[in-house]
């Protein structure tokens, strides 16, 4: 019998090329005909594979009756890659609002929503304490790839070079995501900064390690039966981390279309770098937010670093620029800086002016670089307000500038705390009426029983991942440590 070895597609029809063209070699032939050249197929599958740091530049239609027939196979290409195509069935959200800090002229809540099962999307609300004599506007913010998320804050060597070269000019700039959202909340809006899965309060079910940072496949989890994210099974279902992430940002715009205080009509979405494709993600598959402004992420070079940022079928013959364009004729605003952005005012930025000057709303998109590492720093910020002014119809005169103020520590930002606790992490920690500590234990042959290690209490330090068990061994390496126990404390000066 011969043995059958498993080969890609790929390679099946590099080999079915070269036969076809080995096979016209050998044909017997007379002696005076010319040798033909050995043409390979004009078949993208036989060319360079392509990844997300290629090239995706945007054509503007020629007709608004051709993009809007091509907007509508892209749109519906996005739902399918993210996996929410039929829309899914959209349970209660259960929202819980709890702990309001209050500050000098705005206030913050933290809320929790239930997205779907053991699914949530975590964050805090911002709220103008001034009054208003109507309905209120609305910001979502999603918040990208910060270390520690929601609650990040700029270690000093990284807060001296911000204000140094002007990128800040407040203390409070150590916490830029905050900031945004305090001078929206001084602007006249409700502001919902909540987290992406994996990040700061919505670290449960679905890790960061995972959701982030997934390079190896798993073997226990990638069988017909058993599976787990990015498996096969999971990417045929389409089943993915930035369709759960688009998910949770629908169902935050459900929720906050909703309150009673915010005008549905004027809703605007602003992340940077992952909550930038957040951003403009959110603007392709739903209609009902007025403005967006994402920020250093839109461009025709780099596509989104992150697995949260990727799925099957997202991209093929389409591109972020291109992503974009679905926000028309609603208003666009970008911001570009010294990374894969850079190039933004002349790559990807005309094309999208011819695009919206299509659809009757040239003036409706506009995008800047700034010289600035990646960010979304004040220069940058202060552009998006003026946006949000314009196109949100703030009322607001005259230069908008930015006040210090009191950022929120993380206990005071936190959603889980005492009373509000996480029921599945909660239940999953007890055993009947055994408390699981997460203690990784081998026994001998006699009966000992051996800690070897620990599934929990991973302590995190400015994005890196420290196990307590390893500190513990290089601790016991010294002759005068007998007993020690390692674990994490909050300690708000390390960052």
């Amino acid at each position: 019998m011969t043995e059958r070895l498993p080969i890609s597609r790929r390679t099946a029809l590099q080999i079915a090329a070269a036969t076809v063209a080995a096979t016209t070699l050998n044909t017997p032939r007379r002696a005076e005909a010319a040798r033909p050249r050995v043409i390979l197929p004009n078949d993208r599958r036989l060319g360079d594979l392509k990844d997300l740091n290629g090239y995706f530049p945007f054509q503007p239609s020629a007709t608004v009756a051709e993009w809007e027939k091509r907007a509508e196979y892209v749109r519906r290409q996005v739902m399918v890659a993210c996996g929410i195509w039929p829309i899914p069935t959209k349970q209660p959200l259960n929202a819980v609002v709890h702990g309001k800090v209050e500050r000098d002229d705005y206030t913050v809540e933290r809320v929790i929503l239930q997205t779907g099962d053991g699914l949530y999307c975590t964050g805090s609300l911002y709220r103008p304490k001034a009054s208003a004599k109507g309905k209120r506007p609305a910001v979502l913010c999603p918040h990208g790839h910060w270390a520690d998320g929601r609650f990040h804050r700029h270690n000093d060597k990284t807060f001296e070079g911000e204000l140094k070269s002007k990128a800040e000019t407040f203390e409070s700039g150590r916490h830029p995501l905050q900031a945004r959202c305090v001078q929206l909340a001084r602007m006249g809006c409700v502001v919902f900064l909540y987290d992406m899965l994996g990040v700061a309060d919505s670290s449960a079910p679905l890790p960061a390690g995972l959701i982030h940072g997934f390079a190896k496949q798993r073997d226990d989890l990638s069988k017909p039966d058993r599976w787990g994210m990015y498996s096969a099974q999971s990417e045929m279902r389409c089943l993915n981390s930035l369709g759960l992430q688009t998910w949770n940002s629908i169902r935050a715009l459900d929720w906050i279309s909703a309150l009673d205080d915010v005008d549905p009509s004027r809703i605007g979405v602003t992340g940077a770098s992952g909550g930038g494709t957040q951003t403009f993600i959110l603007g392709a598959v739903d209609s009902r937010p007025s403005a967006f402004f994402p920020a250093v992420m839109v461009s025709t070079a780099m596509q989104g670093g992150c697995t949260c940022e990727n799925a099957t079928y997202l991209r093929v013959g389409t591109g972020n620029i291109e992503l974009a364009a679905l926000i028309a004729p609603r208003p666009l605003g970008m911001s570009a800086a010294d990374d894969w952005t850079k190039e933004l005012e002349t790559k990807g930025l005309p094309e999208l002016k011819q695009h919206y000057a299509l659809l009757g709303v040239p003036d409706k998109v506009m995008g800047k670089y700034l010289p600035f590492p990646h960010n979304y720093n004040q220069p940058s910020r202060l552009m998006m307000y003026e946006f949000f002014n314009r196109y949100l119809n703030l009322g607001i005169q005259g230069p908008i500038v930015e006040r210090d103020f009191t950022p929120l520590t993380t206990e005071e930002a936190t959603v889980w705390t005492g009373d509000h606790k996480k029921p599945e992490a909660t239940a999953e920690a007890f055993h009947g009426d055994w408390f699981r500590t997460g203690d990784l234990a081998c026994r001998d042959e006699r009966g000992y029983f051996y800690i070897v290690g620990r599934i929990k209490d991973m302590i995190l330090r400015a994005g890196y991942n420290v196990y307590p068990r390893e500190i513990e061994e290089l601790l016991f390496e010294h002759p005068a440590v007998h007993e020690c126990a390692v674990y994490g404390i909050t300690e708000k000066t390390l960052y």
